[in-house]
């Protein structure tokens, strides 16, 4: 099932890189490339993973972060999370910064 149906049957993750070019990336999860576009791959709701894109301003991090009302993991690829901070306290219950 890939990122695009409907189902919905397995978890989502947003990577700022083609999956294809990750490997390792687990079989259980579905993925998507956003690295910072106007346009969202997909409905931000589905997403569980979020890695954010990498050197993007922060205002574009943080963008689609109110509509992943789903997400579990918000991995920066950076060694801070400072530019992050003003999403915490809307994440769902549970989610990690990373």
């Amino acid at each position: 099932m890939s990122a695009d149906d409907d189902g919905f049957a397995r978890p989502l993750a947003w990577l700022p890189v083609p999956a294809e070019e990750i490997d390792g990336l687990p079989e259980e999860l579905d993925y998507a490339r956003w690295d910072g576009e106007a346009e969202f791959p997909t409905d931000p709701a589905r997403c569980a993973f979020y890695a954010v894109p990498y050197l993007k301003k922060p205002e574009v991090c943080l963008r689609p972060l109110p509509r992943m009302t789903g997400v579990r993991v918000v991995q920066t690829l950076t060694a801070g999370v400072e530019h992050m901070l003003p999403a915490v306290p809307d994440l769902p219950a549970g989610a990690r910064l990373c």
